[in-house]
């Protein structure tokens, strides 16, 4: 039922933004039963992304816990640089 009931934020979030790919596979956001994780290479890309989220569950009447809520922000890396060091 979470599959169903989530799908269509999972389409709005996967048209939002195309950055982050598996292949040719968006793959900004991940779904749990408890959990919804969405990820972009940018702080603003990423606020859109909350944004989306959050418009969704306002208008259906689902509720986010906010002390769960935790932001993660990582540097960019050389990719070549740490491929060189293995």
């Amino acid at each position: 039922m979470f599959a169903i009931y989530l799908d269509e934020l999972s389409v709005l979030l996967c048209s939002a933004s195309k950055k982050c790919t598996v292949g040719n596979m968006v793959a900004n956001h991940l779904m749990f039963p408890d959990d919804i994780s969405v990820f972009d290479l940018s702080i603003s890309g990423l606020q859109n992304l909350l944004n989306i989220s959050c418009d969704y569950v306002a208008e259906r009447i689902i509720v986010f816990n906010c002390k769960k809520t935790v932001g993660v922000v990582f540097p960019p890396i050389n990719i070549n640089s740490v491929l060189k060091t293995s």
